[in-house]
């Protein structure tokens, strides 16, 4: 029940913003926790009513090692499973370097963007 209303609420959102046009690619950038493997559900199951093709993004930031790559491996094989194109992009570990007059979390979020807007670039 809560689903159903979580998913209403994503598209009158959608509706009144007019966020999405029609024949629009939405990327996603999955993490692979709760929140965003839910917005990729909601996404996949309202996308044939407003007419848009979803590509998934990960960004590994290999600060978790074997857990950042069990992530990754996670949301490669979720995007296989509901039959979306799926983008991985790796940070070095000399990448942060670069950034060392920003915070841990700061470096992060500006590298993950880059890789992102990398991913947008190759996916048009």
């Amino acid at each position: 029940m809560k689903y159903c209303i979580a998913m209403n609420k994503v598209k009158n959102f959608i509706r009144e913003h007019n966020l999405i046009l029609p024949k629009s690619k939405i990327l996603l950038a999955i993490s692979g926790g709760k929140d965003s493997v839910t917005l990729l559900d909601i996404m996949d199951k309202i996308k044939s009513d407003f007419n848009f093709e979803i590509v998934v993004a990960h960004v590994n930031h290999k600060l978790r090692k074997k857990e950042s790559d069990r992530d990754a491996e996670f949301v490669k094989n979720l995007s296989k499973s509901y039959k979306l194109r799926f983008y991985l992009k790796t940070i070095k570990k000399t990448e942060y370097k670069r950034l060392l007059n920003h915070s841990p979390e700061e470096r992060a979020r500006i590298l993950r963007y880059e890789k992102l807007n990398e991913i947008l670039k190759q996916t048009g």
